[in-house]
């Protein structure tokens, strides 16, 4: 047994140093990593989606700025919805007021119910966040 778990973990080692090798020869270092998405999903054709769905998935990365029933403002950046308007944020600040610090919370979950706004931050140089939504560099997407 010792053999065969030595020989896994040396080989489990020359992948992991393959991987980290190709990754570093390939990675664009010009290129900030923050927030990039990667997924193990298949592929899917942008004009399959349905417009509310293409919507959502050009908004995933950006950062939403969310207004809860209690006065807190939410920012972060956007990861998922669900069938409910749950939504999830990642690296999320929570301002109490204007002007104030903010509070890191790190990954958030805001129940639908509780949500009475969200606007999105595009990037007005991007032409495919302009297409959807004007001109606007923020676009409320739920009042």
């Amino acid at each position: 047994m010792g053999a065969n778990s030595k020989d896994f973990q040396e080989a489990m080692q020359e992948a992991l140093n393959t991987a980290t090798a190709s990754s570093i020869a390939t990675h664009d270092t010009q290129q900030p990593m923050i927030n990039k998405i990667t997924s193990n999903a298949k592929t899917i054709n942008v004009d399959d989606l349905s417009p509310g769905r293409r919507r959502l998935t050009q908004w995933l990365g950006k950062t939403f700025r969310v207004v809860i029933s209690d006065g807190r403002v939410l920012v972060g950046f956007f990861n998922c919805t669900d069938k409910d308007a749950n939504i999830v944020l990642s690296m999320c600040a929570e301002y109490l007021e204007d002007g104030k610090d903010a509070r890191i919370l790190g990954n958030v979950m805001i129940p639908g119910k509780h949500i009475v706004s969200i606007s999105v931050d595009l990037d007005k140089n991007n032409p495919s966040d302009n297409v959807a939504n004007g001109d606007e560099s923020s676009d409320s997407i739920y009042t």
